[in-house]
């Protein structure tokens, strides 16, 4: 995604289901290094996790046309939502995963109708 940073998509996974994946990207980096030119360093990851549910409305529901503003305003809702969780992760001691919120289409200030 950025810097240090990476993102994950999971197309049909609830909050539950993301967790458990990062659950193993962690038990796979658990006791692995990288030897670099000042020494060892163990890989470590710190992981915020969010996920957007289903919608549940009609497509009658949908204001038309759908304008490129709506996605973008969902896009940084999501990622911030999950950036705020992975600080919370850092925060809380590192190497670790921080599950925040089951995001939905309407998000905070986000209109579907």
């Amino acid at each position: 995604y950025g810097g240090d940073d990476f993102a994950l998509l999971l197309p049909k996974t609830n909050l539950d289901g993301a967790t458990l994946v990062c659950e193993r990207i962690i038990e796979q980096l658990k006791g692995n290094s990288l030897d670099g030119p000042n020494g060892t360093i163990p890989l470590k990851v710190s992981i915020g996790v969010c996920s957007l549910e289903a919608h549940n409305f009609s497509h009658e529901e949908i204001v038309r046309p759908v304008t490129v503003d709506y996605f973008l305003d969902m896009y940084k809702y999501i990622v911030d939502s999950t950036d705020q969780a992975l600080y919370q992760a850092k925060n809380n001691g590192g190497n670790q995963i921080f599950a925040g919120k089951t995001l939905t289409w309407e998000g905070e200030g986000i209109r579907v109708t």
